[in-house]
């Protein structure tokens, strides 16, 4: 039996018109050095027997595991339990790999040791099918860096960590025993951003090899899905603070880092509170609550989020339509990546 050389977990829940695409994009000439852990989360439609499938066609490959509902942090938190890859990272049920890639992100894995592993991906519009680069640029590839040397690009450099960039060598990330919080949304900042305080190496490849699908007015990061669940941001920003409080020992690049994280949380849940949310006087209060005990914690987690406060503010008392707020972000995003 080969070794395995990566840990695929993918969490799915009633994900039946997206799985298929997402277990296929696995099969590539070095499929063999792949685990895939399905996580089943309690599904009441056709993910369990979609998933069966492949596990009957490529044994030893994929396997499955039928569970109570727990939410996504749940599933993985059970598959990095048991992962047996050198790496470790998760593929979303309705999100998938580009397999021409596949091959050489493994031949690459093989051979290092870092800690965590940051490689490109795209955005890919559900309707129009329009795909969108997100690449890590301004640092060189295929060589080892440690936190402090991304300490004059922090701020640049924290945006690289996410879901769809990240895979963790899987005894570092075990060794962390971190259990992400379930039974909610968000807690994927939690995968990304909490490992960080003790990673001692960093590699970026230069190979997309995510495919993340947006547009789905389901999805976690929906404005109407931000409104019901903004609780959970709530809950995933004071994880993160608490963190950042018992940083005892920590360097400045990884101090700068939970501070550049932390402020984007902070960023989303002020749009979320102040401009989507339809009571805007309580999402206001809430803000403001939330800075000023931010504030007691270390000012400085503040500092470069004034400017983005108070336009927000401005927009959550003119009422500006959501809508044309994100058009507006998109376009910002997009020009920043030119």
């Amino acid at each position: 039996m080969n070794e395995k050389v990566l840990t695929i977990v993918v969490p799915a829940y009633n994900a039946e018109l997206y799985l298929e695409k997402c277990l296929a994009s696995f099969i590539c000439p070095s499929m063999r050095e792949l685990e895939i852990i399905i996580i089943n989360d309690g599904s009441t439609d056709n993910t369990p027997i979609i998933a069966q499938g492949f596990v009957v066609l490529y044994p030893g490959i994929y396997q499955l595991i039928n569970k109570e509902n727990g939410g996504h942090g749940s599933g993985i938190n059970q598959a990095a339990a048991i992962a047996t890859g050198k790496y470790f990272r998760v593929v979303d049920a309705d999100d998938w790999i580009s397999t021409q890639n596949l091959s050489s992100y493994l031949t690459a894995l093989k051979n290092i040791q870092s800690d965590i592993v940051l490689t490109h991906f795209h955005t890919v519009d559900m309707k129009s099918g329009r795909r969108i680069p997100y690449k890590n640029v301004g640092v060189d590839y295929d060589m080892d860096y440690q936190p402090e040397d991304l300490l004059p690009i922090m701020e640049k450099a924290a945006h690289w960590f996410s879901l769809h960039s990240i895979a963790y060598r899987t005894a570092f990330y075990q060794g962390l025993s971190l259990s992400l919080t379930e039974k909610i949304f968000y807690e994927d900042t939690e995968f990304s951003v909490l490992p960080f305080a003790d990673c001692r190496s960093i590699r970026l490849l230069d190979l997309s090899i995510y495919e993340y699908l947006v547009g789905n007015t389901s999805q976690s990061v929906s404005i109407s899905s931000y409104c019901k669940r903004y609780h959970h941001l709530e809950i995933v920003l004071e994880r993160i603070l608490n963190h950042y409080q018992e940083r005892e020992g920590i360097n400045e690049a990884k101090d700068a880092f939970l501070r550049s994280r932390i402020r984007m949380l902070l960023g989303t849940y002020e749009k979320v509170m102040l401009i989507y949310l339809l009571d805007k006087t309580s999402g206001r209060k809430a803000v403001k609550s939330i800075r000023r005990g931010i504030r007691t914690i270390d000012a400085k987690i503040l500092s470069k989020s004034g400017l983005r406060y108070l336009g927000l503010l401005i927009c959550s008392y003119t009422k500006v339509s959501p809508i044309y707020l994100e058009a507006l972000y998109s376009r910002y995003k997009n020009r920043l990546r030119k």
